[in-house]
């Protein structure tokens, strides 16, 4: 028997200039320039908690590039 597991991953606008949230491992991925980072955000079981999280903390990273 072979599962198959589905991802939710969500392209996001305005941070940095590509961006996407996997939902099922709370990850977010950013690509700026030549520049590219994950961030894994696990601080509650609300993955909305923790995607704007990551995109807060994604923000401020990009902020001193």
């Amino acid at each position: 028997m072979t599962l198959l597991r589905l991802t939710l991953v969500t392209l996001l606008d305005g941070v940095g200039d590509a961006a996407r949230w996997t939902e099922s491992d709370n990850t977010l991925a950013v690509g700026h320039g030549d520049v590219v980072f994950v961030l894994a955000i696990d601080i509650s079981d609300d993955s909305a908690v923790n995607r704007d999280k990551a995109i807060a903390l994604a923000k401020e990273i990009l902020k001193g590039e």
